[in-house]
């Protein structure tokens, strides 16, 4: 299926008019997608980031869709980035941390059910995490809300988990917001 497919079906469950970062949800996950593409991330995670916030998030409790309606995900993006769409709603990023911190299994709890999530679908989640959050610095910098310190000292932890590349990414942006 096409990036255009995705898109078209994203706006007609509401992308288009739900808020996010100061502009649209449907260019927040269009650039989330980007992003992972520029890494390098495989196709079935850039899907995942491009449908990462449908049943909404820790942080972003808009929802697009319910948990119910997780098959139809399914069906346009396959069960493996489906799977971390899923995940990526119920985990937040200091239950992704202190994985990290701790060496600890990551478990995600839903329904009553604690699912323990594989080390590589951890390194994924985090991936997403740090697309998200990668992608909408540069739209929120100018925000009352915006707490680059804070930004700076967050993913620090991720070093050693993710791809250097990723963490080279992240710098970069850092640094060019810096200077401005």
């Amino acid at each position: 299926m096409k990036i255009s497919t995705h898109l078209k079906y994203l706006k007609s469950i509401g992308s288009i008019e739900t808020p996010h970062s100061n502009r649209t949800l449907n260019h927040h996950l269009e650039g989330t997608y980007t992003i992972l593409k520029s890494w390098g991330s495989p196709e079935y995670v850039c899907l995942a980031g491009l449908y990462h916030s449908v049943y909404s998030t820790k942080k972003f409790k808009i929802a697009l869709l319910n948990h119910n309606e997780r098959i139809n995900v399914v069906k346009r993006i396959g069960p493996k980035a489906e799977l971390l769409v899923f995940f990526f709603s119920l985990i937040s990023i200091d239950d992704l941390k202190k994985g990290c911190v701790n060496n600890t299994k990551v478990t995600i709890s839903f329904d009553k059910i604690e699912i323990e999530i594989t080390r590589l679908q951890y390194c994924q989640l985090i991936e997403i995490a740090m697309a998200n959050y990668i992608e909408q610095i540069p739209h929120l910098v100018n925000g009352k809300d915006f707490d680059f310190e804070s930004c700076n000292e967050n993913w620090e932890w991720a070093k050693g988990i993710v791809r250097d590349t990723i963490i080279e990414n992240f710098r970069q942006i850092e640094s060019k917001l810096v200077l401005q």
